[in-house]
């Protein structure tokens, strides 16, 4: 829940998409001015901060790991694992 900026190399697999926009600065001045938007900003931030919740569950739980693996169990010609 803490507001953050990243460098593009960091942000590299990170699915941000639109937010990258708000996220990711490789310069100093912007570094700075996106950090001052996200902590100044809370409807912003808000905004921010639902949206890298939604890349978690959708790129990073469990589910979403599961599903990845099934898919690539499955074009590997392996049977998915049985569902307990």
């Amino acid at each position: 829940g803490t507001p953050f900026v990243t460098s593009t190399v960091a942000a590299q697999g990170l699915h941000l998409g639109e937010l990258a926009q708000h996220l990711v600065a490789d310069d100093a001045e912007h570094f700075v001015a996106l950090a001052a938007a996200l902590i100044d900003d809370t409807e912003l931030w808000q905004r921010v901060h639902e949206g890298l919740l939604r890349v978690a569950r959708d790129h990073f739980s469990t589910l979403a790991f599961t599903s990845a693996l099934v898919d690539l169990m499955a074009e590997l010609g392996v049977a998915p694992p049985m569902p307990t």
